[in-house]
């Protein structure tokens, strides 16, 4: 008679071997990469073994994460062929190493060192899933039209699922030729419990926490101080509405700081910022938190959420403001205009 499995060889039957390739995991910032966190455990919970590769944290970031998956930190960050190419043999040598612990290889990514691992993994008879999360970067259209796009494409054209964070992805994939058998829509999902409308008591004190008057006018819009996030759009629409120090309050919440995980080529923006907020007629109406781990509490004490940025996938921080019972301004973006915002009822589309 065989001897039946244990329990934890049963377990290891079940679940589901995962290698999720992203370029931006904490303590590196990344919309993505902390929406990723966020689902780990419900992943885990449902049969899913993830391991997170990765690329190392920009030098400087003093940002602290907890890691309770396996996360391989072995990609540089360092621009130029030979540390793509060491960024290419990196990958190869894990997959070879771990050829037979996964049952899946799922990228955020389209750079090389995906793309020329396509035919191994293809050897391998390895699945592989695409997840595209930012219109204008990893869609087909805009890999195809890229600098060596016809090469690219024709290396991933044969990944077995394309899947997009919103409907607006689709147009792109199926321009490009991909089947619809092939493309797939999945929303990125909210903790209710942790997103969720504060009671007035709570909302009180959490004003009070913060140091914001009780009856204060306030504004918050989350996105770290690069430009894409458009937080100068956020600050001229602040300046139009003639805000009262005192009495009107905006907020900004992200990165606004190589510690709090900004790119060093986002700093001279993240400066103009900065100096829009302090202009007089701006004075005492705007105050910048930087990276906070505690979002939702400022969602929960907001009367409005703004959120103009000029390229998204999906915007997730605007469901999470939806979920804490916030109107939202949002940019009329594909994937997160029209998509996600009803006009007058869950909030407003302003026009370019």
């Amino acid at each position: 008679m065989a001897r039946p499995a244990s329990g934890s060889e049963t377990d290891r039957r079940r679940k589901l071997r995962v290698c999720i390739i992203v370029r931006s995991f904490p303590p590196h910032f990344g919309g993505h990469g902390i929406q990723l966190t966020r689902l780990l455990p419900h992943l885990e919970s449902a049969g899913v073994e993830p391991t997170i590769l990765t690329y190392r944290p920009p030098s400087g970031v003093s940002w602290t994460f907890d890691e309770e998956v396996p996360v391989e930190r072995i990609l540089s960050r360092e621009s130029g062929p030979w540390s793509r190419l060491q960024r290419i043999a990196a990958v190869r040598r894990h997959l070879r190493s771990h050829r037979r612990h996964y049952d899946v290889v799922h990228s955020c990514i389209h750079d090389w060192e995906f793309c020329l691992n396509l035919p191994y993994l293809a050897r391998l008879e390895l699945p592989v899933l695409h997840e595209m999360v930012l219109l204008g970067s990893n869609d087909p259209l805009t890999i195809a039209n890229g600098r060596l796009g016809a090469l690219r494409m024709r290396l991933m054209r044969n990944i077995d699922a394309w899947v997009g964070i919103t409907e607006a992805f689709r147009s792109s994939t199926l321009a490009a030729g991909i089947p619809e058998a092939r493309f797939h829509v999945i929303y990125t999902g909210v903790d209710v419990e942790q997103y969720r409308p504060l009671s007035d008591a709570e909302r009180r004190e959490a004003r009070a926490s913060l140091g914001i008057p009780e009856d204060a006018r306030v504004v918050v819009s989350a996105g770290s101080l690069i430009e894409r996030k458009g937080m100068d759009r956020v600050l001229r629409a602040w300046e139009h509405v003639r805000p009262h120090p005192g009495r009107d309050l905006l907020l900004i919440a992200g990165p606004a700081s190589v510690a709090e995980g900004l790119g060093h080529q986002d700093l001279p923006h993240a400066e103009a910022i900065r100096s829009a907020a302090a202009a007089p007629a701006l004075d005492g109406t705007v105050r910048i938190v930087g990276r906070v781990k505690d979002l939702e509490r400022y969602l929960g004490m907001a009367d409005l959420f703004v959120f103009l940025s000029r390229r998204e996938g999906l915007g997730n921080v605007i469901i999470e403001a939806m979920a804490c019972g916030l109107p939202s301004v949002v940019s009329p973006l594909d994937g997160i205009g029209h998509e996600l915002v009803t006009e007058g009822e869950t909030g407003f589309i302003a026009e370019d």
